[in-house]
């Protein structure tokens, strides 16, 4: 596709825009509580608004289509587990965060286990979420590979260049910030093509609806008892549940933006609402993907090459069928998707390495204005890191379950450390860490060896890590009484 002056105009403008959202959140920094929580005064609205663009903005534009496109509407039913685990996380593990006043998830293990299950939980963030978020991150340049016809590694460098300058600049600050312009570009990107695909449509409504191929596609329930079939009602909200509150309550990509707010409150009122936010959005990308599949089903396309691959079908309709302008438009959407995921985990990366990694055990005091220097350069690093990875996950398969699943193999031992720490106080660093290994290795065999779909995982590692660690703190407990 070439693009347009204007196209490269709005495209431009929007970049300009992030750059300088960074360099104007940056201009009160004095300490790493700035660079990383905003100084807590970011209001509760736009906290919500940056969960919500950073929880649906990679894999949504992408995946999201191509899920309804190759099947139908049952992967919304996964908002519902979303939304119930919003709820619990805001009355239990946020609490906590609030009461201690910690910097990352990570740091209330520390309160209540020891530094040894804090160091291990955040290595294990550390590694899964830069392999979870390189592939977000590459299904974005995958959009703008096929749109635009550069290079991978090219589009790669810039996506990150960027936002690694913003990001160092501005920390979470410019984060959010970013992150409201990027949600509003990205929505906006939606349903402008809804009203383009609709208008290209020679049908009206209720006879798209109506037409036996597409009437297939609106099924949203799906009461199948089968733990092979990923989207039934019951692992949508049994097992989405539990995956909310992994992703929800100890991802520090979501956790940090959590406490920003100046109250509890405030951030657990962003975090309920974001759940209906992100159901919206569920449906109105997934509603694309339907009028994606009428549009390639029930009209001829004489000469063309449809993708067979169902993640390119949406960037290939932008490269055909976008007019002028709109183009840039919605290629802007597909860049705020990609920097709004990674800017947040930039700063969740250098937040856990330096304030539960470094600061505990450096040799001699550090400044603040030393600290706040070590954070922007851990951003950095770990921005080119993020590069090398999401081109390495080309070969990663589909790229929405790809990361989802990723995140799934250790949610489950993540989760069921902070819920022994909430609910079992007997149980003790020992005892936890063991149970993170059987909750991991009970998920790896699991997709190893069974047909058991991918949201089924983290409730089977929580179930394992808990049950894990309490028989082994009864072993032990028996054996100092003999």
């Amino acid at each position: 596709m070439n693009l347009s002056f204007l196209d490269l105009l709005v495209i431009a403008a929007y970049l300009g825009i992030v750059v300088w959202l960074g360099i104007w959140s940056g201009k009160t920094q004095k300490n790493t509580r700035d660079y990383f929580l905003g100084s807590k005064i970011i209001p509760w609205w736009a906290m919500m608004i940056s969960i919500v663009a950073t929880e649906t903005s990679a894999l949504t534009f992408i995946g999201i289509p191509s899920m309804a496109y190759g099947s139908d509407l049952t992967f919304l039913q996964l908002s519902f587990g979303y939304i119930i685990a919003r709820c619990i996380v805001s009355f239990t593990l946020l609490k906590r965060y609030y009461e201690h006043d910690v910097t990352t998830a990570y740091g209330y293990l520390t309160y209540r286990f020891s530094p040894q299950v804090k160091n291990v939980t955040s290595i294990i963030f550390l590694i899964v979420q830069a392999l979870g978020n390189g592939v977000r991150v590459f299904a974005i340049a995958l959009v703008l590979e096929v749109i635009t016809g550069y290079s991978l590694i090219s589009i790669l460098i810039v996506i990150c260049g960027v936002t690694i300058i913003y990001t160092i600049l501005g920390g979470m600050k410019a984060v959010i910030w970013t992150d409201v312009l990027q949600a509003g570009i990205l929505i906006t990107g939606g349903i402008v093509s809804v009203v383009l695909l609709l208008v290209k449509l020679p049908f009206s409504f209720s006879e798209l609806v109506s037409n036996p191929i597409i009437a297939e596609k609106l099924t949203l329930f799906n009461f199948s008892t089968s733990l092979s079939t990923p989207y039934t009602f019951w692992a949508c909200v049994l097992g989405g549940a539990f995956f909310g509150m992994a992703s929800h309550g100890t991802d520090q990509v979501m956790v940090q933006r959590l406490l920003t707010c100046t109250s509890i409150k405030q951030s657990q009122k962003a975090l309920i609402v974001s759940g209906f936010v992100v159901a919206v959005q569920f449906f109105l990308f997934l509603f694309v993907g339907i009028l994606l599949y009428a549009f390639y089903h029930l009209l001829p396309h004489h000469g063309q090459v449809i993708p067979d691959n169902p993640d390119k079908i949406f960037p290939y309709f932008i490269s055909q069928e976008f007019p002028i302008g709109l183009a840039g438009l919605v290629i802007a959407g597909v860049l705020s998707a990609a920097m709004s995921t990674l800017s947040g985990a930039l700063n969740a990366f250098s937040a856990t390495t330096i304030t539960e990694l470094y600061v505990p055990y450096m040799k001699k005091e550090r400044s603040n204005s030393q600290l706040l220097n070590l954070s922007r350069f851990a951003t950095f690093a770990w921005g080119v890191a993020m590069v090398g990875i999401a081109y390495m996950a080309r070969n990663w398969g589909q790229v929405l379950e790809a990361g989802l699943t990723i995140a799934s193999f250790v949610y489950g031992g993540m989760l069921g450390v902070f819920l022994l720490g909430l609910f079992f106080p007997h149980v003790s660093s020992r005892d936890a860490i063991i149970g993170i290994a059987a909750g991991v290795l009970s998920v790896v065999l699991t997709a190893s060896y069974t047909t058991v779909a991918w949201p089924w995982f983290v409730m089977i590692g929580a179930g394992a890590t808990i049950s894990t660690a309490l028989v082994v703190s009864l072993m032990f407990s028996k054996m100092i009484k003999q």
